[in-house]
C-alpha cells in the first residue's frame, strides 16, 4: 500500500505499536493484540477487494492460489523482522559513510547501478558494510549424526555458523577489521568467501532487494549530503543485531 492513504497510516500506526520499541523475541499480550488488528484488517480489506500493488508479496500469494492465515501470519512478521533488519543495516551504512568521505565523493560521480554483475563504488560499500557488521551467524538443527573434522554432532543438535568471523579470515580478507570497499572492487568471493545471505539452498530470497534498497540509501548520502559522526562509542547488542552505539548519530549537511 502505498504511502498517503488512510490504509498505509492506519499498517504503520499498527506496526510501531507492535514493535516495543525494537524487535520483541517474545510475543507478549500486546504483540498478540496488535497481530490480530493487522491481520484482521488485511484479511477485511482481501475480502473486499483492495486494490494491491502488483510487486507486492501479497499480490503474488493472491494470484497463486489466495492467503490463509498462516501465509498472512507469516507475512505479517516477515514485515516486522524485516524492517528492525533494513533499520540496524541503515545505521551501520549511516556510520561507515560518515567515516568514509572519500568513498561517498566516488559514489556520487557514478550512476546507480543495480545490475549484479556491475561491481560499482556503490554496491562495493554496501557489500562492505554487511562483511564487517550486521551479518553474524546462521542458525541449523542436524538432520542426521555428523562427524565433522573430528567432532561428532548428534542429530538434533543446533548448530550456529559463525559468519562474522569467517567474514574476518585474514587469508581471504586482508587486514579484516579494516572498512575496505576496494576489496570488492578487485576480487570475486565465493559462496565459500562471503555468504551475507546465506549458503546452500536456504538463502535469503530478499538479499537483492536487500542490496538494492541499501545502495539506494548510500547513493542519495553520497549525492546529497556532507555527512558528520556525532555521539560515537563501543557498539551494542540490540534483541536483533549488534549495531552501532545507542548514542550514535548523524548530521547531515547539503552539499
Amino acid at each position: 500500500m502505498a504511502p498517503g492513504n488512510k490504509h498505509y497510516d492506519y499498517l504503520i500506526k499498527k506496526y510501531w505499536a507492535l514493535a516495543t520499541p525494537s524487535f520483541a523475541w517474545e510475543i507478549r499480550e500486546q504483540q498478540h493484540k496488535i497481530f490480530v488488528d493487522i491481520r484482521d484488517f488485511l484479511l477485511e480489506k482481501l475480502e473486499t477487494g483492495i486494490e494491491l500493488s502488483p510487486h507486492s508479496v501479497l499480490a503474488e500469494l493472491q494470484k497463486n492460489g489466495g492467503v490463509d492465515e498462516t501465509m498472512l501470519g507469516n507475512l505479517i512478521y516477515m514485515v516486522e523482522m524485516g524492517r528492525h533488519d533494513m533499520a540496524g543495516l541503515f545505521r551501520w551504512l549511516s556510520k561507515y559513510a560518515s567515516e568514509q568521505p572519500e568513498a561517498l565523493e566516488a559514489i556520487a560521480t557514478e550512476p546507480l547501478d543495480f545490475s549484479s554483475e556491475t561491481m560499482t563504488h556503490t554496491r562495493a560499500f554496501v557489500y562492505e558494510t554487511l562483511r564487517m557488521d550486521q551479518i553474524e551467524r546462521l542458525g541449523r538443527v542436524m538432520n542426521e549424526d555428523v562427524v565433522f573434522e573430528g567432532y561428532s554432532i548428534p542429530k538434533g543438535a543446533s548448530v550456529r555458523l559463525c559468519l562474522w568471523e569467517s567474514h574476518k579470515d585474514p587469508e581471504v580478507f586482508p587486514e579484516p577489521f579494516t572498512f575496505d570497499r576496494n576489496r570488492f572492487l578487485e576480487k570475486n568471493y565465493s559462496l565459500k568467501e562471503y555468504a551475507p545471505f546465506g549458503i546452500d539452498h536456504h538463502r535469503c530470497p530478499l538479499g537483492q532487494v536487500a542490496i538494492r534498497m541499501s545502495m539506494m540509501v548510500v547513493k542519495t548520502l553520497a549525492d546529497n549530503y556532507r555527512i558528520d559522526p556525532l555521539g560515537d562509542g563501543p557498539a551494542h547488542r540490540s534483541p536483533f543485531h549488534w549495531q552501532p552505539a545507542q548514542s550514535f548519530s548523524v548530521r547531515l549537511e547539503p552539499r
